[in-house]
């Protein structure tokens, strides 16, 4: 079983506004949105501040639903790229 998250940030060309999300790899062969936040800042000299979030553990507290989400193919590749690059990195072969 491989337990790994995966982060991706989808950031606007000025660099003041964008989506964080984050998929957690849940079996050999699926990975699944764990975490989504709209995210923004006055300047690129200041940190992120969350708009609005979704979170699968605690969805009670989340100003998003789940069925508001657009999770785009563009994205989910970004998430499978980030992934394989991480076992690349990470992976150690052995007898």
């Amino acid at each position: 079983m491989i337990n790994a998250e995966v982060e991706v940030e989808v950031i606007a060309e000025d660099g003041l506004s964008g989506e964080i999300w984050k998929f957690f790899v849940h079996s050999e062969r699926e990975m699944r949105a764990s975490y989504f936040a709209r995210v923004s800042r006055p300047s690129k000299r200041h940190k992120w501040s969350v708009q609005a979030h979704w979170n699968q553990r605690n969805d009670r507290t989340a100003t998003i639903k789940k069925s508001e989400l657009c999770l785009t193919l563009e994205i989910m590749a970004q998430a499978k790229r980030a992934f394989i690059q991480r076992l690349e990195q990470n992976l150690v072969v052995s007898i």
